[in-house]
Protein backbone atom coordinates (compact mmCIF):
# COMPACT_ATOMS: atom_id res chain seq x y z
CA UNK A 1 0.00 0.00 0.00
CA UNK A 2 3.04 2.61 0.70
CA UNK A 3 4.40 1.79 -2.55
CA UNK A 4 1.43 2.09 -4.72
CA UNK A 5 1.08 5.45 -2.56
CA UNK A 6 4.49 6.46 -3.76
CA UNK A 7 3.74 5.59 -7.02
CA UNK A 8 0.16 7.84 -7.37
CA UNK A 9 2.63 10.95 -6.47
CA UNK A 10 3.85 11.61 -10.04
CA UNK A 11 0.15 11.41 -10.87
CA UNK A 12 -0.73 14.05 -8.27
CA UNK A 13 1.93 16.76 -9.12
CA UNK A 14 0.87 16.46 -12.97
CA UNK A 15 -3.00 16.82 -11.63
CA UNK A 16 -2.01 19.72 -9.99
CA UNK A 17 0.89 20.99 -12.50
CA UNK A 18 -2.30 21.04 -14.80
CA UNK A 19 -4.71 22.37 -12.81
CA UNK A 20 -2.36 25.53 -12.23
CA UNK A 21 -2.01 26.10 -16.05
CA UNK A 22 -5.65 25.95 -16.88
CA UNK A 23 -6.18 28.32 -13.52
CA UNK A 24 -3.75 30.43 -15.29
CA UNK A 25 -4.68 30.56 -18.95
CA UNK A 26 -8.19 29.86 -18.65
CA UNK A 27 -9.91 31.20 -15.92
CA UNK A 28 -12.13 33.07 -17.59
CA UNK A 29 -13.60 30.42 -19.56
CA UNK A 30 -13.44 28.44 -16.13
CA UNK A 31 -15.46 31.16 -14.58
CA UNK A 32 -18.04 30.81 -17.78
CA UNK A 33 -18.26 26.91 -17.47
CA UNK A 34 -19.37 27.71 -13.48
CA UNK A 35 -21.96 30.37 -14.59
CA UNK A 36 -23.48 27.90 -17.08
CA UNK A 37 -23.20 25.20 -14.50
Amino acid sequence: RIIAKWNLWPLVIAHAAVDTIMMGLGYAAAQDWITIG
